[in-house]
């Protein structure tokens, strides 16, 4: 009859028990073990199904190859934003660009960043002549939003009714009721809204004009709040890196208007 040696069974529990935790942590501060999220959002992301482009996506790709990662862009989800913002709060392994970082984000999310310098502003048909001196006149006009989108979460934090507002899912149906009458304004990053015209046959920036700035911040990659401070201390680092580089100027170039 073979005896049973306490003292060894003892000693590998033991080993289980205190490798668990550890094992736990390499998870969190690994990239590769997070969702990538982002969404259609050009210049700085932009694309349909896995072919994705744009200033925030190639500079994201540089990260991972600085951290050695295994993931890619094949491996960024592209959602809507609304979505996409509330998966980010409630995964703590999640991350979403681009991300503009303002007064009321700043502690709900970590950070990685600045990406580039983004600009959201109040947009109007040049022909419409108007004039805001301040957002208590936007009550007499109809303002798209995209939903939970940096410019509607600008809006209502001015204390701007709801009711004046107009969210829809993305920027495309924001400019076709624009440029139809339906909506008098409507609240997106400057840069973007240009590019997103040019999907749109007929349309031209000249055509429109910013009529009054609501914040200048700049875009960011967001993570969940309960990221290790490791791991965005990595990432962040890479993406110094990474802007200390020709790439960097020669991204934004590429995509330059």
């Amino acid at each position: 009859m073979k005896i049973i040696n306490i003292t060894k069974i003892i000693a590998l529990a033991s080993l289980i028990l205190f490798s668990a935790p550890s094992f736990a942590e390499n998870h969190d501060n690994s990239i590769d073990h997070y969702k990538i999220m982002t969404d259609n959002y050009p210049p700085y992301n932009f694309g349909k199904g896995k072919d994705l482009q744009g200033v925030s996506v190639e500079i994201f790709e540089l990260i991972l190859k600085e951290l050695h990662s295994k993931h890619s862009k094949k491996d960024i989800e592209v959602l809507g934003w609304a979505k996409a913002y509330h998966d980010l709060h409630k995964n703590k392994h999640a991350m979403l660009f681009s991300t503009a970082k303002t007064e009321e984000r700043i502690h709900l999310f970590k950070w990685v960043g600045p990406i580039v310098p983004t600009k959201i502003s109040l947009i109007a048909d040049k022909s419409k002549n108007i004039k805001i001196k301040n957002l208590k006149e936007l009550e007499q006009y109809k303002v798209g939003v995209v939903r939970s989108d940096v410019g509607e979460e600008l809006l209502l934090n001015a204390h701007v009714p709801k009711k004046h507002l107009t969210a829809v899912t993305d920027i495309e149906h924001n400019i076709k009721k624009l440029s139809t009458g339906r909506i008098d304004l409507i609240a997106y990053d400057e840069e973007a809204f240009d590019w997103a015209l040019k999907e749109h046959e007929g349309e031209h920036p000249d055509k429109y004009e910013t009529v009054y700035v609501l914040a200048e911040s700049d875009l960011y990659f967001a993570f969940n709040k309960h990221t290790p401070d490791e791991l965005i201390s990595s990432l962040q680092a890479a993406l110094d890196k990474v802007k200390a580089s020709k790439s960097y100027d020669q991204i934004l170039k590429k995509y330059s208007n």
